[in-house]
């Protein structure tokens, strides 16, 4: 892929949501079935739970991948940003965000469904 990074969510080639993590080895990641359109809103959001899953949440649906996954990430010292990718312009947002935070504790299924149902509201969803 020629990324570096811990975890990163974007809009792959096909259009559909992905969220990554990265060891000292590999990018593991989930991707949504869903394709992604412009104009229209969208509750995305990506979960790692050590040694056991990557997941992404997109309106509501999760799309989940356990093969293999690391028991911790890759550990650089490059900066966080929402809305670019490392610093460079890369993969930046071409649209509005809300909402945008990190959780450093992976978020259960349900608390997650909660926050989509109470913001989808916000934008007509």
């Amino acid at each position: 892929m020629g990324k570096s990074g811990s975890y990163w969510i974007e809009i792959n080639s096909g259009n559909e949501a992905s969220f990554y993590i990265g060891d000292e080895a590999s990018f593991y990641n989930a991707n949504s079935a869903n394709i992604i359109s412009t104009g229209v809103w969208y509750f995305i959001c990506g979960v790692y739970v050590p040694s056991t899953s990557v997941k992404i949440s997109l309106n509501g649906l999760t799309y989940m991948n356990s093969t293999s996954i690391p028991s911790s990430l890759l550990n650089i010292a490059s900066s966080f940003n929402i809305g670019s990718y490392n610093n460079t312009g890369l993969l930046t947002l071409n649209g509005r965000t809300s909402i945008c935070f990190l959780c450093a504790n992976a978020l259960s299924d349900s608390i997650i469904s909660g926050i989509y149902q109470r913001s989808r509201l916000l934008f007509g969803v």
